[in-house]
């Protein structure tokens, strides 16, 4: 199993001027740790109701997505579950929660 870097940029956008909220913009990179290329991976990314998030131009299946190492999302506020399914990343404990917010 090949150590892993899960890493989650997150820039979010507000409409001031109507009191909107929009969505934030979520990019994913999963590198392998010693090389620092990308990985191809499965990533499960989970919204507060459980359901899955698809990437767009991405395969996605009933509870993921695959890409090749990077994904871009618009994400509305809200705590979302994500890990990837490398080696046994979740198994072990390896997820995290992302929040975006307004």
């Amino acid at each position: 199993m090949r150590p892993l870097v899960l890493a989650l940029v997150l820039w979010l956008v507000t409409d001031v001027a109507w009191g909107q909220d929009k969505p934030g913009r979520v990019e994913i990179a999963i590198h392998d740790k010693h090389t620092g290329e990308p990985v191809p991976a499965r990533v499960h990314l989970n919204d507060p109701a459980g359901k899955p998030q698809r990437a767009e131009k991405l395969p996605f299946w009933f509870d993921h997505f695959v890409c090749p190492g990077t994904a871009s999302l618009d994400l509305p506020p809200g705590k979302y579950t994500i890990y990837c399914t490398v080696g046994n990343h979740a198994a072990l404990g390896m997820t995290a929660t992302l929040t975006v917010t307004k």
